[in-house]
């Protein structure tokens, strides 16, 4: 449990919060992904050879399987190039065994339309499997649907196909970030304007209704920050904790700056509350990184004009709030499915260094600077679940203090005997 000593020092230094220790990640962008690629991921189960992946979403449906919704295209064996158009795929993915085992499945067959002037693309499929969105390119509006089927006994129906309203025209990244009670969804998607279109557009989420495609109010889930006026958030992937609710968040970035590219980049939190930190910049080579698969710290990126996704693994920390008397605190690290490695944590809470203007500082053997001072305890030791990355710290029956606070994550990797640490986090108590 968390200790409460030395908390009045602390509430009184904790409104002045500044300075962001950096997202800890594990070797260079591999490419191509080890796990995910079109030597893996190589068919549709019905006769077509997959020969180039757009957007790969990758969910942990427990004990190293992984539930694949993709944007890919196939070989044309007329031209032995790939198609022009992309098509939806989906299927399951078993990390367990090297080489990875792929399953695919004909769930999402009703859901392309086919023909070389329309491509399907940024498809999400809920855990539960019953609720699939996408944006559809190349035809005229609406582009973004959505569709629910009764069971994953049966596939997706056309029938049942409905437009996403309102949003903006021409594809808004649309992604299922949280599963409701009542059958509906939360959407994270592109806030489009329809009068200045992707200019300084932010990532939204709202409640999808997928048998009427209707959605509800907008919440701001991270504003656009970039350099030029007329960039845009994109490509949004949320985090989970194992209840099943949105704790950060990975989007893309396009600054409208420099030579075309689009960042990376990692918030931890979903309300427009976290410190955006670029984790891949595309402008040194002009790359579009885009369309992640994100499983905990393992994040299966796709870049445009690029035949396979890459891979990069970090360690991230989520924003936590205990302002009702509990809450979870709630870490990710790379998953390792085949049991090559495993990961433990611990979180600090405290006073962040340079609101008391005072820089980060070092305690060997953990690799990177410390940036908060323990002044409102330690986490005990939490192991990282090697399928889903998640590690999680649960309390209940707190007293409240009124006040934010900061925390950082510790992490050992046991493969390399590595302990570092990793980015910082709000904590509001």
């Amino acid at each position: 449990m968390i200790s409460l000593s030395a908390v009045g020092a602390a509430v009184a230094f904790s409104t002045c919060l500044m300075g962001q220790a950096p997202v800890f990640r594990f070797g260079t962008l591999q490419n191509p992904d080890p796990l995910v690629n079109t030597t893996v991921v190589n068919n549709d189960g019905n006769g077509r050879t997959i020969v180039k992946i757009e957007q790969c979403e990758v969910r942990s449906v427990g004990g190293g399987a992984y539930q694949i919704a993709a944007s890919v295209h196939f070989l044309d064996p007329s031209t032995s190039q790939p198609t022009a158009d992309t098509t939806l795929v989906t299927g399951l993915l078993i990390m367990t065994v090297n080489p990875p085992l792929w399953i695919p499945n004909q769930d999402a067959a009703a859901l392309s339309v086919a023909g070389t002037s329309v491509d399907e693309y940024q498809f999400s499929l809920s855990v539960d499997g019953l609720t699939a969105v996408w944006d559809r390119y190349g035809a005229s509006a609406p582009n973004t649907f959505c569709c629910r089927r009764s069971s994953t006994g049966v596939p997706f129906a056309q029938a049942n196909i409905r437009a996403v309203s309102p949003v903006g025209a021409g594809g808004v990244d649309p992604h299922i970030g949280e599963e409701l009670p009542n059958g509906h969804v939360t959407l994270f998607f592109i806030q489009v304007s329809p009068t200045s279109g992707t200019n300084s557009a932010p990532i939204v989420r709202a409640d999808l209704d997928p048998l009427t495609g209707l959605l509800g109010p907008t919440t701001l889930v991270a504003a656009y920050q970039g350099a030029g006026a007329a960039g845009f958030n994109h490509s949004p992937f949320v985090y989970r904790d194992s209840t099943g609710k949105a704790r950060a968040i990975n989007f893309s970035e396009y600054p409208a700056s420099g030579i075309q590219h689009s960042n990376a980049i990692f918030t931890e939190g979903v309300n427009n509350d976290g410190t955006p930190e670029v984790i891949l910049d595309g402008g040194p080579s002009g790359t579009w990184f885009n369309n992640p698969g994100v499983v905990g710290g393992t994040w299966h990126y796709c870049t445009s004009g690029q035949t396979e996704p890459q891979l990069q693994e970090a360690v991230v920390l989520a924003n936590a709030d205990f302002r009702s008397g509990g809450g979870r605190i709630v870490a990710w690290a790379p998953v390792r499915p085949q049991g090559n490695s495993l990961f433990f944590s611990a979180v600090i809470a405290g006073i962040d260094v340079l609101s008391l203007q005072i820089p980060p500082y070092q305690l060997p053997p953990i690799s990177n600077d410390l940036w908060v001072f323990d002044t409102l305890g330690v986490t005990g030791i939490g192991m990282h679940d090697p399928y889903s990355g998640i590690a999680e710290w649960p309390y209940s029956n707190l007293t409240p203090l009124n006040a934010t606070f900061q925390m950082q994550v510790v992490s050992i990797d046991l493969a390399s005997n590595l302990i570092f640490a990793s980015n910082q986090a709000r904590l509001d108590f």
